[in-house]
């Protein structure tokens, strides 16, 4: 209830000004004799918020519910799952897509805004990075540039010569280092813009030792590349060993062998940022830029109808 005083010459001035400001619904509450005239108590009845209805978690809806079955289905951790519930329920956006989408924006601060100019591909083995270095490799060309290849994947028999076979046709070559200090150069020389790695197991010290020397001596940016397919348990614990290393962007490889996609939801929550998305092993076959809204779309149709632009 909201109570207002007016005070007029006459009893009429003092109800006419009530009705004006507080509406037909006004009521007198009191009057009194002034010296100048009258003096009108008035109240009308306000709605008052719903303060607790506004600080208390809403409960399940058809959106969280859809949104719950999705991830479960996509074999997120539950950890993760109830997380992104909250989000969604603390937004009350009534559309699907949207509250997912704006759910995954908060993991690993959304998705990168793009790719370094200057990187290293890196990540288990079978992952995609060869394959992925070509597309650049390929998207660059594409661009009117000529970019500068190299590869460390030495120790793998036919690891550059297969790097090589794919980039003949777009006319660029790729350079083999067997070490990695050879590819940092003096500050006014200009060192290879893409460079491939071998394959590492990301469960082992050993390797990941032997990773972190060897991006210690280099100047591009590490990328790593990631199948989304992997066990969600497994793909959280890759990436938090490379985010341990420094890495923070991804490129989510394989994606149209995948058909769960918890695992990849695991990596942006360990800390890692999706940039781009391979799709099929064609080197004509772009990277594709991922948003929270273009992964929410993949998590609620389904990864098997993938379009050629997600976005």
């Amino acid at each position: 209830m909201r109570l207002r005083v007016f005070e007029a010459p006459t009893s009429q001035q003092a109800l006419a000004r009530m009705r004006e400001e507080l509406g037909p619904d006004a009521v007198v509450v009191a009057t009194r004799d002034t010296a100048d005239g009258v003096r009108v108590t008035a109240a009308v009845e306000t709605h008052d918020p719903d303060l607790r209805g506004m600080l208390e978690t809403p409960g399940h809806s058809a959106v969280t519910t859809r949104i719950e079955e999705v991830l479960d289905g996509h074999a997120v951790p539950r950890p993760l799952i109830e997380r992104l519930l909250l989000r969604v329920r603390e937004t009350g956006l009534d559309d699907p897509q949207l509250a997912l989408a704006d759910a995954l924006g908060g993991l690993a601060a959304g998705v990168a805004e793009g790719l370094p100019e200057r990187l290293v591909l890196i990540g288990p083995c079978g992952g995609g990075k060869t394959a992925a270095a070509a597309k650049l490799a390929a998207e660059a060309r594409l661009a009117g540039r000529r970019p500068r290849v190299a590869s460390l994947d030495t120790r793998r028999a036919g690891g550059v010569a297969r790097l090589q076979s794919l980039l003949e046709p777009l006319g660029l070559t790729v350079r083999r280092c067997d070490d990695p200090r050879s590819l940092a150069p003096e500050p006014e020389e200009a060192g290879p813009e893409l460079v491939d790695t071998g394959g590492i197991n990301p469960f082992s010290g050993r390797d990941l030792a032997a990773l972190a020397e060897l991006l210690s001596h280099l100047r591009q940016e590490p990328v790593l590349v990631l199948p989304a397919g992997l066990d969600a348990v497994d793909s959280g614990e890759i990436a938090a060993n490379f985010v341990a290393l420094g890495v923070r962007r991804m490129i989510v490889g394989k994606l149209d062998m995948a058909r769960r996609l918890g695992g990849l939801l695991a990596a942006m929550d360990a800390g890692l940022r999706p940039c781009r998305v391979s799709i099929g092993p064609a080197v004509g076959s772009r990277l594709l830029p991922l948003s929270p809204a273009s992964l929410a779309r993949l998590l609620l149709g389904g990864t098997g109808t993938v379009a050629e632009n997600p976005q």
